[in-house]
């Protein structure tokens, strides 16, 4: 290329770097997955083996929520129970850590190319099954507008905080989330609740010099915090290392204390910083925008327990917010089913019939229960009834099968068992539950055994 200059002619390399004019990209999809989580990748990567052009659209990163939890974390089960797509998670130690699982989906994701839109939060969803509009925006106000035969809901609940309802509460120094304690140090911090978040960040804070107080309504900690904590956070509490005060509550923050109800009276605390970790819960709000009924009791949404669409045609839930309010049923371990449970099924019939212009027949929505009881001394708990049958893995041998069954009559007692590669729910008679029990029983309590590790 030559070009003329002060009538010089130069040689100007036509190697150097042009600005590249970039596409729109594509904004139309078979299926269109809100949420860019592990359920949401899984449900993403299911459609798209199913042959069906699909995105998926998350308000932050990829995996969000792992990516919120703090720094240092290590989950509570084995790598198998966390993997999708069939992509073995490899990691030398018995249970991965953040970066660990944040690094095993970022593959995924690329191995299968899956499209996924980050930091593109959906605002509105409007048309009719086989015609979805879905309009998003960015940081900087830009909004992206999306056509969509079909839509799976999996935003997951670990966005929204459980409010304290106090004053103070909105004050910069109030925080509902735990990353690292380094900017702690030296300071004088209340941690508010009982469970294993609360606990974690306490001993953490504690062990990097900053002086922790824990409140708690409850009277002691929360059975729930894992068998290996719990000492360890009661040893702190007994040598008055972390101060504790239990049925108390925080009734107001102040930019340099907070005021407690304890059951000796009114207490106030010197105070620089606050973790409230009460909990979060689903976005019931966006979930009735677009139309989908969530039941009286604990905000389940309404739909068919086989194939998890909504009472809306062509939307499907997938993931926690099946559970509601339960937010403590539906895991990565037992959510990453749901994928398969709507793509395998449901889905590739659905999209063959509307482009065939053929009627769609459809079971009636329901809010899938919750069913709890014991076999043979495990926990069980039960979501809904279906077609999924999903062969748990431990180290390549079978370790039980994930079914979902809905309640039937009232005379037949459901009951289910909780194999620890997720929850597990035998179909309708006591019988068959203690057949599987006894067939599996040693494989069984060796994936429990595991999972508490």
């Amino acid at each position: 290329m030559t070009k003329q200059i002060s009538g010089v002619a130069e040689q100007i390399p036509d190697t150097l770097p042009r600005p590249q004019t970039k596409g729109e990209p594509d904004m139309r999809a078979d299926v269109v997955v809100i949420g860019g989580g592990p359920t949401g990748l899984a449900c993403a990567i299911e459609a798209q083996r199913a042959g069906f052009k699909t995105l998926a659209i998350d308000k932050g990163c990829i995996v969000n929520s792992i990516y919120n939890y703090p720094a240092n974390m290590s989950f509570f089960t084995t790598p198998e129970l966390l993997e999708i797509g069939d992509i073995p998670f490899s990691t030398a130690r018995q249970k991965p850590t953040r970066e660990e699982a944040l690094e095993y989906y970022r593959k995924v994701t690329e191995h299968y190319h899956l499209d996924v839109r980050q930091y593109q939060w959906v605002k509105t969803v409007t048309g009719r099954d086989g015609d979805f509009q879905i309009t998003a925006t960015d940081s900087l106000g830009r909004i992206y507008d999306y056509r969509t035969r079909k839509l799976i809901v999996s935003t997951g609940y670990y966005d929204l905080s459980n409010p304290l309802n106090i004053p103070g509460e909105d004050l910069p120094k109030v925080f509902h989330y735990y990353r690292e304690p380094h900017p702690f140090f030296d300071m004088d911090v209340v941690v508010i609740g009982g469970k294993n978040s609360a606990a974690i960040a306490a001993l953490d804070l504690w062990r990097h010099g900053t002086r922790v107080t824990l409140v708690h309504r409850g009277p002691k900690l929360h059975n729930h915090v894992k068998y290996w904590i719990l000492p360890d956070i009661e040893n702190r509490i007994k040598n008055r290392e972390i101060a504790a005060y239990f049925r108390s509550t925080v009734v107001d923050i102040g930019t340099d204390y907070v005021n407690l109800d304890t059951p000796e009276g009114r207490v106030r605390l010197k105070n620089d910083f606050v973790f409230a970790m009460t909990g979060y819960h689903p976005d019931y709000d966006f979930l009735r925008s677009m139309g989908i009924e969530l039941a009286s009791e604990q905000c389940r949404p309404v739909c068919d327990p086989e194939t998890l669409e909504s009472n809306v045609p062509g939307i499907y839930v997938a993931g926690v917010i099946v559970a509601g309010s339960r937010t403590n049923e539906i895991f990565i371990e037992n959510g990453r089913f749901h994928g398969r449970q709507i793509a395998v099924e449901q889905l590739p019939r659905d999209l063959h019939a509307i482009s065939d212009g053929l009627p769609i027949n459809r079971r009636k929505p329901v809010a899938l229960p919750s069913v709890r009881g014991k076999v043979g001394g495990a926990v069980a708990i039960g979501i809904g009834r279906g077609v999924v049958r999903e062969r748990a893995r431990l180290n390549g041998q079978y370790a039980g099968i994930a079914q979902h069954h809905a309640i039937g009559d009232p005379d037949e007692a459901i009951v289910g068992v909780e194999f620890g590669a997720g929850t597990l729910v035998a179909p309708r008679t006591q019988a068959f539950a203690t057949r599987q029990r006894r067939e599996q029983e040693a494989l069984n309590a060796d994936v429990a055994a595991r999972r508490c590790l």
